[in-house]
């Protein structure tokens, strides 16, 4: 059933598997190179192939949450890594600016999947990408590989519940 636009959402956790779901469309990402991570980081030695996509959950900008109106807005940072082609006898320029090629083109289409996108009717407002730095990067004793970072703004409705008590006799 698919679910109606800003149709409530029980927790971040729900945009962030939507995130992911979409992300696992694009070719060579899918369960063991494209999840889910409390804060980017590079663990060596645990990423098969040459990419890997970390999706982390970003800053709650509860904004609407204090109108009362249930609508959250919140931040996803999106962590691009790429292995690159180190050459250092200089013979294989051509392949080096085909990796270096091969992030950019990754990170180009993240953004295109994700901009504008309300990730199946789960976002009131769709996923904007914003303008600013994130940090981020590999350690400098990890060279051959490249990450970029890039961070989105959503907004979804929360569903909000309590317990109601019986009254005393």
């Amino acid at each position: 059933m698919a679910m109606e636009s800003g149709q409530n959402v029980k927790s971040d956790y729900d945009v962030l598997e939507a995130i992911q779901t979409q992300l696992r469309t694009i070719t060579n990402l899918d369960e063991n190179n494209c999840y889910i991570i409390a804060e980017p980081v590079f663990l060596p030695g645990m990423y098969p192939g040459d990419q890997f996509v970390q999706i982390a959950p970003g800053n709650a900008i509860d904004k609407q949450a204090i109108a009362g109106n249930g609508v959250v807005q919140a931040e996803v940072r999106i962590a691009i890594y790429k292995r690159l082609l180190v050459d250092r006898a200089g013979q294989e320029s051509e392949l080096i600016a085909d990796a270096t090629n091969g992030i950019l083109t990754l990170v180009e289409t993240i953004q295109n999947k994700l901009t504008q996108n309300y990730l199946v009717g789960r976002l009131v407002i769709p996923m904007v990408p914003l303008r600013r730095e994130v940090g981020g990067g590999v350690p400098a004793q990890q060279s051959g590989w490249a990450r970029i970072d890039r961070l989105f703004m959503y907004s979804h409705r929360v569903t909000f519940s309590a317990q109601q008590q019986a009254s005393p006799p």
